[in-house]
């Protein structure tokens, strides 16, 4: 560890606050498709649906086991409040 903040410090030192820029993330990948996305926005403006009717569907039909935030974050993105 000593190695990691010293050589942190050589490039503080040589390239300033330039180089302290966050370094891009790894993320889990997402658990829904774009097949899963499109499935979603049909049953949505299909019909009236709870989350909870449209996590069994997703479960039922696809195999795919999400929670009520994932769900909700994914309608989000989608346009839906």
């Amino acid at each position: 560890m000593p190695e990691t903040i010293r050589e942190r410090r050589r490039q503080w030192f040589k390239n300033g606050f330039a180089s302290l820029a966050d370094q891009p993330r790894s993320r889990e990948p997402r658990k829904l498709s774009d097949e899963h996305r499109a499935r979603l926005k049909m049953w949505v403006e299909a019909e009236p649906l709870s989350s909870r009717t449209l996590i069994i569907r997703l479960k039922t039909e696809y195999g795919v086991d999400v929670s009520a935030g994932t769900l909700r974050n994914e309608l989000k993105r989608m346009g839906y409040v």
